[in-house]
């Protein structure tokens, strides 16, 4: 499995990727990945699928003070957001992140949240059985075995709800 990103966006928005005209995302935080990297995109409400994916090859990081200068340079026009839009999703952020979408990939069928997994299913349960070597004895030294958790299926990692923004994700791939 490979660790990509899952990220939410708006209809709106996604119909302006789909058509290439919106080349630039923009967050506030960006993953600890470093570029390049996968990204699913999440159709939010009323569709609530993953539509696509695309490959994010680089992320501008621009400091508040610089926002409304970014936005006249031709690039950041990219976004498809409008100078008030950009101002408001700021908001008293100190920096916004422009998340470069390459290699975009629509799907002819669109895929369920339940195709994707946590990226730390395989930490959730660090105790494994033979971690559990305690017995104690009640009375006539009878040994009882203390609860020892299931070995974790990968079914119970499935990512079962849209990220706000985005989360970490890995494929089947």
């Amino acid at each position: 499995m490979n660790e990509s990103v899952l990220i939410s966006i708006k209809p709106k928005w996604c119909e302006l990727i789909a058509k290439g005209d919106k080349t630039i995302e923009v967050r506030k935080t960006k993953p600890k990945l470093k570029p390049p990297f996968k990204c699913y995109i999440y159709c939010s409400s009323p569709i609530r699928k993953v539509i696509g994916e695309f490959i994010c090859d680089c992320i501008t990081k621009i400091k508040a003070k610089n926002i409304i200068q970014a936005y006249y340079n031709n690039e950041v026009r990219k976004t498809c957001l409008t100078d008030k839009e950009l101002m408001d999703y700021q908001g008293k952020s100190e920096r916004l992140y422009y998340w470069h979408i390459s290699d975009l990939k629509i799907y002819d069928k669109p895929k369920a949240l339940s195709e994707f997994y946590s990226p730390n299913y395989k930490e959730l349960y660090k105790i494994k059985h033979s971690d559990w070597k305690g017995v104690f004895t009640i009375q006539a030294l009878t040994p009882i075995q203390l609860f020892i958790p299931p070995e974790p299926k990968l079914k119970d990692y499935k990512i079962k709800k849209a990220p706000q923004s985005w989360c970490y994700v890995e494929d089947e791939n």
